[in-house]
């Protein structure tokens, strides 16, 4: 792999409204989905263009946007507050947007007829066995977890069963400066410092570009109900950051450091949320790219650049 890969969305894509436009997920999908329907409208607390209205997810109102009429058919959700720490801090607040603010936008773009599609976490696991499938019982152990699985009970209560819920294992780009988990750990390993809290975990990477490709998939095959987005392999933070470490061609004793814990944050995801993702391959058929190819890719990425 000589570059990033590219997101391949559907010529076919319905119509997709994005709620989040100007988040990390948000803008990769606009932009996205832009190249396919280029007047794509995207919601946003801070708009950032004139194709995208301001929505507050405390008090969503979509108003007289009239999106069906428009031709508007999915409303992809990736707002949210995302951070475990500051879930765990401020329950109450972020749940009036994860949980209370999302819920009604849900029941108002099902009451104008679009299908909600909603992203989920991993972390509605409690990550003691791994290689989840949809299926297994959930049982959060986080703040944030804990509004992602009360979302996935509700929403059956305003769709009629006309949603689809998409529980995201670990995403990562190959952007420099992202960062996300290669990015940061790279960074994190040439300098000797620590990239993570002081423990291991083990979870299945999805690569943005894959997401998109996917979840737009996912959209034109009309999917509904509940399904894992995430490439089958499972890795550990330390496996990680041992391959990347080779990769860059630096000492066995950088990997210690990088796990060796940080003051930054206090609320620890599950140990293994691992995800099973055979339902996904028996919807569609898709060659993830391998995490391998993108930590080469970032190792290639950080020699070429210098320090």
């Amino acid at each position: 792999m000589n570059t990033a890969p590219e997101p391949h969305v559907p010529a076919t894509l319905p119509p997709t409204v994005v709620v989040g436009a100007t988040g990390h997920l948000g803008s990769a999908f606009l932009a996205s989905y832009r190249k396919i329907h280029p007047t794509c409208i995207g919601l946003a607390r801070v708009p950032s263009d004139s194709r995208m209205p301001p929505l507050d997810l405390r008090r969503p109102d979509l108003g007289g946007l009239r999106l069906q009429a428009q031709g508007y058919r999915d409303a992809l959700i990736l707002a949210g507050v995302t951070g475990l720490e500051r879930c765990e801090k401020n329950p109450a607040g972020t749940r009036a947007v994860n949980v209370t603010g999302t819920l009604e936008l849900i029941r108002q773009l099902a009451a104008e007829g679009l299908k909600p599609i909603f992203a989920s976490s991993d972390q509605v696991f409690d990550g003691k066995t791994g290689t989840y499938d949809e299926t297994a019982p959930i049982a959060p152990t986080t703040e944030y977890g804990r509004q992602k699985a009360e979302v996935e009970a509700r929403i059956g209560e305003h769709t009629r069963g006309n949603h689809l819920v998409i529980r995201i294992g670990t995403e990562f780009s190959l952007n420099r400066g992202s960062r996300a988990l290669l990015d940061e750990l790279a960074d994190r390993l040439r300098e000797g410092g620590p990239a993570f809290p002081g423990y291991d975990d083990a979870f299945s990477p999805v690569l943005l570009s894959d997401l998109i490709s996917v979840v737009a998939r996912l959209q034109v095959c009309h999917t509904t109900g509940l399904i894992h987005v995430a490439s089958p392999e499972v890795w550990s933070r330390r496996g990680i950051a041992a391959a990347l470490a080779e990769a860059l061609g630096l000492p066995g004793h950088r990997v210690a450091q990088a796990l060796g814990g940080s003051e930054r944050s206090q609320a620890r995801p599950p140990c293994d949320r691992s995800l099973d993702t055979s339902r996904l391959r028996e919807e569609i058929e898709y060659s993830f790219v391998p995490l391998r190819s993108c930590i080469d890719f970032v190792a290639r990425q950080r020699k070429g650049a210098g320090p």
